[in-house]
């Protein structure tokens, strides 16, 4: 890594831009095979190590032989990495670099791979998920057009994730689950089906068609036990921690605490493992910091307090690193640090709700129904319970509702309805 920077210390991006073509015959048959190894290896828990190493080297590959049409890939992939090693600065420099090799190299299948590699790594940390989803979402259909079908859906494993960060109803993303799991099973992506079958069952559960437990991802796409083992037997640690992470956000928002508590220490310990630099480690990190806010006021434990304080003060890293996606999500994880702290004393009611509502400004502003919601069911919860004051709380009850109802989240509106129907009479 070192020798890399040291070759790009002092190249402006027009320097970089304007190396010329590479003409060797032998280093375009190795940038070749680097790349197929670079996307064998993304997933694979063994093989971390061996991804980054690939991207360092195809990048010192390039700056010293030039361009091929591999460069936007290369660009896409070790932008990401340099951002996920903790200079996220660099992310929309990269971003940009990518673009205007798309421009200058143009080719559909080698657009249509970085832009996998641009949202799954780079993108997410100078842009919102929104740019991401339809990042993916044209990385697919270039992948349709010019048959490259394995890439064109590993795109959309990964707009699949995104879409649970936007302003898009249950059904549709269900709709686009459902056939982009058919799609994976026609053309053998076992690597990303196993990824895309646990957002569906979620997509399904949500929407209230698949069960009356709906924490319990069991449906149509999947059976649980059947799942789990057959990932343990494999090395697939995205795939494996996902459905952690999906079976932890599932059981947060029913609050089955019984549950979290089961799949706390794996859900915190592989997290950093499989998403680090992934675009979907922000929302992820959230969740650990909010669930473990939960556990610790539902427990007591220290432990969970103190994994909490760890996550919001990622989470806060990230915001002040520009990352816009955290704004939202680190002003609620202050607010629920903030509550703990005046529990005793309860005489900082208006500066806790003044941080939930922004929180929830800034998650209308990108379009995230899902924080938006949550955020202010967790304001109606401590306007209620905490500071006892019951018509400050009903609003945000109500405001919960309408967004889980735009997300068409229909089984948690139920949820509420049923525990909390007795402040929605007014």
């Amino acid at each position: 890594m070192m020798k890399t920077k040291r070759v790009l210390r002092g190249r402006s991006d027009e320097d970089i831009l304007d190396l010329p073509v590479m003409k060797d015959e032998d280093k375009i048959a190795a940038l070749r095979v680097m790349n197929s190894m670079t996307f064998a290896t993304f997933c694979d828990e063994d093989s971390k190590l061996v991804f980054a190493l690939l991207s360092i080297r195809m990048m010192a590959v390039m700056c010293r032989y030039g361009h091929s049409t591999w460069s936007p890939l290369i660009l896409a992939s070790y932008g990401g990495l340099e951002a996920a090693l903790g200079n996220p600065n660099v992310s929309r420099r990269y971003l940009a670099l990518f673009d205007e090799m798309v421009k200058r190299y143009p080719s559909t299948r080698t657009e249509g791979r970085g832009l996998f590699m641009v949202h799954s790594l780079l993108s997410q940390w100078c842009e919102p998920y929104s740019y991401g989803i339809e990042g993916t979402k044209r990385g697919y259909i270039l992948g349709m057009e010019c048959g490259d079908f394995e890439f064109a859906l590993f795109n959309s494993a990964v707009y699949m994730s995104l879409a649970q960060f936007g302003s898009m109803p249950l059904s549709v993303l269900e709709n686009d689950a459902r056939i982009f799991c058919q799609q994976m099973q026609d053309f053998k992506i076992e690597t990303m089906l196993i990824v895309a079958i646990p957002v569906w069952q979620v997509a399904l559960n949500l929407l209230g068609e698949a069960t009356d437990e709906p924490w319990i991802l069991t449906g149509e796409a999947m059976d649980l036990d059947e799942f789990e083992a057959g990932l343990a037997s494999g090395t697939h640690i995205i795939a494996r921690q996902s459905l952690i992470s999906l079976r932890v956000d599932v059981a947060s928002q029913f609050e089955r605490f019984d549950l979290l508590e089961e799949l706390y220490k794996p859900y915190v310990k592989g997290r950093d493992q499989a998403f680090r630099g992934h675009s979907a480690n922000f929302g992820i990190s959230f969740m650990e910091g909010l669930v473990s806010y939960k556990l610790y006021r539902f427990t007591g434990k220290r432990k969970y307090r103190k994994q909490a304080r760890r996550a919001t003060k990622r989470v806060q890293g990230w915001r002040k690193d520009g990352v816009p996606d955290c704004i939202p999500v680190a002003l609620c994880l202050e607010a629920e640090e903030m509550v703990l702290r005046d529990q005793r004393q309860k005489c900082r009611k208006v500066e806790v709700l003044r941080l939930y509502n922004d929180a929830i400004g800034h998650a209308k502003e990108f379009g995230i129904w899902k924080w938006e919601a949550i955020f202010n069911e967790r304001a109606f919860h401590v306007a209620l319970q905490v500071y006892k004051d019951q018509s400050t709380a009903e609003p945000y009850l109500q405001e919960a509702l309408q967004c889980l109802e735009r997300w068409e989240a229909y089984a948690k509106v139920e949820w509420l309805e049923n525990r909390y129907g007795m402040y929605l009479s007014r």
